[in-house]
């Protein structure tokens, strides 16, 4: 649904179109913030193969949304996910590509018996977030204003 950067080889997204065919309600930059929420709305798992990754809001706002992540167990993926299930963010993570491809694989044959859990995003949320930087803030004058 954001930006897309061309890689050297496209090869594998040609054949995840060709192959998942009209399983793809969304190939292609949102036109719209609108736009945008609706469909993250509709999405059931986000994948994420970055090589990359500042800090991963997009993914943040997908899972937020219901998705259930599929990422790379690196960047600042790890961190983000342990932070709001703790030890079972492997769950959510891959360390290759054949492994992710087995992951959603098996999430997308039997979703019911091993679909992981949706996460609950709310500690990201500015509403969480803020009075956290406010004390920090506060603290750092404190001791050194």
């Amino acid at each position: 649904l954001g930006q897309r950067f061309a890689r050297g080889n496209d090869d594998h997204l040609q054949r995840l179109r060709t192959r998942a065919g009209d399983r793809i309600l969304f190939d292609g930059f949102a036109e719209s913030r609108d736009a945008y929420w609706h469909r993250l709305s509709q999405i059931d798992v986000v994948i994420s193969t970055a090589d990359h990754e500042f800090f991963g809001v997009g993914i943040c706002e997908a899972i937020d949304a219901g998705a259930i992540p599929l990422l790379p167990n690196r960047l600042a993926y790890p961190e983000i996910l342990a932070y709001v299930t703790g030890p079972q963010a492997a769950r959510y993570l891959y360390d290759s590509l054949d492994e992710a491809a087995e992951l959603l694989e098996s999430w997308l044959w039997d979703p019911a018996a091993t679909l992981p859990p949706r996460l609950d995003m709310r500690a990201y949320h500015w509403s969480h977030l803020a009075p956290r930087y406010d004390n920090l803030l506060s603290d750092l004058v404190k001791h050194h204003g």
